[in-house]
């Protein structure tokens, strides 16, 4: 269907409709799509992210977290070949972080390609499978995201803070490393 879709890093630059609903089906519609296949994939994305609740709701009336969420689906909905999230876990609760890694994780599994911009580092090494990092502009690091990558001059070489010992992420049980 698409080959790109974009989730903002603040969601209140990306949600412009007057309901949840209306917002999960606009792209869609935008790209003709049939309006039954609209209203199964908008009612799908409604229960896959736990939305269904608030779909008459004004998305600026949902919490940030809940705003976050909602930019996510909406950039799934297209089904995109690969998806591009700005972000994808700031701002988001425990649960909402642990279910945005799971369906993440599906669309691997489908076969689709997810890039994360990301300054969480605890997550980055729990979950990725390759890294690029970037500096100014400018491509400055490109690696398969193994453990012999995560050495004290791959951190302090480009700044970075080392994920924590013992991070959330492994607690999540989430640590196959399935992101790129």
């Amino acid at each position: 269907m698409s080959k790109i879709a974009y989730a903002f890093q603040d969601p209140n630059d990306q949600l412009f409709n007057s309901s949840v609903e209306k917002e999960l089906a606009w792209s869609m519609k935008q790209a003709k799509l049939p309006e039954d296949e609209i209203a199964r994939r908008t009612e799908a994305a409604l229960k896959e992210f736990g939305l269904a609740e608030f779909r008459d709701l004004n998305p600026y009336d949902l919490s940030l977290s809940g705003k976050k969420l909602l930019t996510i689906a909406s950039a799934l909905v297209l089904d995109p070949e690969v998806c591009l999230l700005d972000e994808p876990l700031m701002s988001l609760d425990y649960p909402g972080r642990c279910l945005v890694t799971r369906l993440l994780e599906k669309r691997l599994a489908q076969g689709k390609t997810v890039i994360m911009i990301t300054h969480d580092m605890d997550w980055l090494a729990e979950n990725c499978q390759e890294v690029y990092a970037m500096s100014q502009g400018h491509l400055v690091y490109h690696a398969r995201f193994t453990s012999s990558l995560v050495t004290r001059s791959f951190w302090t070489a480009w700044a970075f803070c080392r994920p924590r010992p013992g991070s959330s992420a492994s607690c999540w049980g989430l640590s196959r490393r399935s992101f790129r």
